[in-house]
């Protein structure tokens, strides 16, 4: 029987209708990438990139807690060589998670497939590396209110280490059990390895002059109770097998990460740290150099070459030095920290943290001739945490400020790794008489000005004000910052 027209029709249409909702399921393409976990995947990523991305008239600190065990990915040289693949997916941008054959295929499906306003894969990455100063137990701070509890050292700058993407302090001294000691010779207890760790910092520099302060025995164990807690640290080792510098995974982008210690003189066949020699079996175990013997200083800095050049080996797309250097109690950087941040600069690094000085020092910014880029150089970030007064070695109150340094690296759509943004926020180490107790608190200068009732300093607000004034006249030594934007963090 022959059927009419519109039966005929509505034939037809049910058949395409039939057609488009089982074609999906025929498809090899489609919602194959969905299916897979790969279409989420890479929406989370971009979620990740748009929250690492910073304005470029500000940096974003929302002060919120996060985990410094999980801000970076970690792969380190050498035969030890690992790679976390157990990483949070929210600390890899979504092109490091698809590295198949098809990456780009998959990938433009995934774009085709999802909401383009969730979806930021074709932006820039930004992430931010925060640093601070010297950790320096003297007596005073070691003995506290005799908890061992170092918490409320750090409690009033948590939350701004803890915005960094990855935040950096440098531990001067050693964590070699009792009997604890300050100056001269620095022995702390092992309660101030979590104490950083609570306030954010996810890795240490130990490669500084009072590292051989406990002998042997020091060197070995310090960098051994900041590992247990699983931080990272660099400088120093436990066994000359261990790996020299870290290349970290921080929101997509590989930054590699190494410390070095000046040397004192000492003789042509005897290195010295601080006037101690090295013990035997304590050579390859710190990274050191030595700027007053002109023969073992060229061969220095050509191993520092060779480890820029082993952590762009292993993958790193971003180089940070983290130099215990200069002058002690100068506000300025001495011609010995210039050039070598010239020659570091000329070798493709990207950020200097400078540590030593105890006192502040100026920010500059170098040309590296090679890649086109900047390098950004704090020279000093002071102590962050120690005893010293407004009268200690005359230098009126300088020894009592530091700064949080920051450094927002971005990586262009097109892989173009660089610097964009420098900044700092003022801190002022208050000590306070607590019930008898000498206490401690690293102060976030600027917000404790603006609301000195939150921050329990409406005594020392004098004290805090003079602070800030002494900031300023040092960082109004800073280099004209060309191509590199450097402010002020004030909240």
């Amino acid at each position: 029987m022959k059927k009419s027209y519109p039966t005929i029709i509505t034939d037809l249409l049910f058949l395409l209708l039939l057609m488009l909702l089982l074609l999906p399921a025929c498809s090899g393409t489609g919602t194959s990438v969905l299916d897979t976990g790969l279409g989420h995947v890479t929406q989370k990523g971009s979620a990740v990139m748009a929250a690492n991305k910073v304005p470029n008239d500000t940096l974003e600190q929302d002060g919120s807690a996060s985990d410094s065990a999980t801000k970076g990915t970690e792969t380190q040289p050498g035969a030890d060589m690992t790679t976390d693949n157990e990483s949070s997916i929210q600390n890899r941008s979504a092109g490091d998670r698809v590295n198949e054959s098809s990456a780009s295929e998959q990938r433009a499906d995934s774009i085709a497939l999802t909401d383009s306003a969730n979806l930021k894969a074709n932006e820039p990455i930004q992430i931010k590396i925060s640093a601070i100063g010297d950790i320096i137990l003297h007596q005073a701070v070691i003995d506290g209110d005799g908890s061992s509890n170092y918490n409320p050292i750090f409690k009033n700058v948590a939350a701004s280490l803890q915005s960094a993407d990855f935040a950096i302090a440098g531990y001067e001294g050693t964590l070699n059990g009792p009997p604890y000691s300050g100056y001269p010779l620095f022995g702390g207890p092992d309660e101030i390895a979590k104490a950083l760790q609570n306030a954010g910092i996810a890795m240490v520099t130990t490669a500084n002059n009072h590292v051989l302060d406990r002998g042997l025995s020091g060197v070995i164990r310090t960098p051994q109770v900041f590992q247990k807690l699983g931080m990272t640290v660099v400088g120093t080792r436990s066994k000359k097998t261990d790996a020299t510098f870290s290349v970290q995974d921080i929101g997509g982008i590989k930054v590699g990460f190494t410390a070095y210690t000046w040397e004192t003189i000492g003789t042509e066949t005897q290195r010295t740290i601080n006037g101690i020699p090295l013990p035997k079996g304590t050579e390859d175990l710190i990274d050191s150099f030595n700027p007053s013997r002109a023969e073992r200083y060229k061969k220095d800095l050509a191993g520092m070459k060779q480890r820029i050049a082993d952590m762009r080996h292993s993958g790193a797309e971003c180089i940070v030095f983290l130099i215990h250097w200069g002058e002690e109690y100068n506000t300025t950087s001495s011609a010995m920290q210039q050039k070598m941040a010239k020659f570091l600069a000329e070798n493709g690094v990207d950020v200097i943290f400078g540590y030593h000085p105890h006192v502040l020092q100026e920010i500059a910014v170098l040309p590296q001739p090679v890649n086109k880029k900047n390098l950004l150089v704090f020279y000093s970030l002071s102590g962050f945490v120690s005893n010293m007064e407004f009268g200690t070695h005359g230098t009126k109150g300088y020894a009592e400020d530091a700064i949080i340094a920051s450094a927002v690296i971005q990586k262009e759509v097109d892989g173009f790794v660089h610097v964009v943004k420098g900044a700092y926020e003022g801190t002022y180490m208050l000590k306070e008489n607590i019930l008898g107790h000498r206490m401690h608190r690293a102060i976030p200068v600027r917000a404790a000005l603006a609301d000195p009732a939150g921050y329990a300093v409406g005594k020392s607000l004098a004290q805090i004000e003079k602070s800030a004034r002494r900031t300023e006249t040092v960082m109004k030594k800073n280099s004209p910052l060309e191509g590199t934007i450097l402010e002020e963090v004030k909240k």
